[in-house]
């Protein structure tokens, strides 16, 4: 009898019995816990794992504007962005258009499969939320992936994954004085 592969209970993609990713969509096909720190991913051609910074050895800043967001690529230990726009979109930078776009491709986007306008966070009441703008290869908070289109709230602290590109997010709180 012929093999008939190892599904993806996501995407229902056929993988590699081996296979400890998706191909397709880069959930986990095992059903242990998957570190997505140490994994190599066979379609987005990475051997070593990321060295990543985490919340205690990232240079936060004392303190971030109140009404902003900084975002943190995992490996890098100062922000690439503090934004106080309204809404503002993860992807990579295309020339036409006037979307307000954080460009994530100096830090391997393209490769670690982050689309072009991949996912939008957005200040809400007191809050933020993040949407999946159906993107190719999926966004992940905390590990849960998100549904696209769906508003998913968003914690500060928190880490995103966009396709295979670890990020932290940050906001800025209201003080009162």
């Amino acid at each position: 009898m012929e093999s008939m592969g190892n599904f993806c209970p996501v995407c229902k993609g056929s993988n590699d019995e081996g296979a400890l990713l998706c191909a397709y969509c880069g959930t986990p096909l095992q059903n242990e816990k998957v570190d997505p720190t140490t994994f190599t991913m066979k379609n987005v051609g990475r051997s070593q794992p990321d060295m990543l910074a985490t919340p205690e050895t990232a240079e936060f800043p004392a303190s971030i504007p109140e009404g902003s967001v900084a975002i943190y690529v995992m490996g890098e230990t100062k922000p690439i962005a503090v934004t106080d726009v309204e809404e503002f979109i993860l992807g990579r930078r295309v020339i036409e258009g006037t979307d307000e776009i954080v460009d994530l491709t100096p830090f391997g986007a393209l490769e670690k499969g982050v689309s072009r306008k991949h996912a939008v966070i957005r200040k809400t009441e007191g809050a933020y939320e993040i949407v999946d703008l159906y993107s190719t290869n999926g966004t992940w908070v905390d590990e849960q992936r998100l549904l696209p289109n769906k508003i998913h709230p968003l914690k500060s602290g928190v880490k995103i994954r966009l396709g295979q590109l670890l990020l932290y997010v940050l906001f800025g709180l209201t003080n009162g004085s």
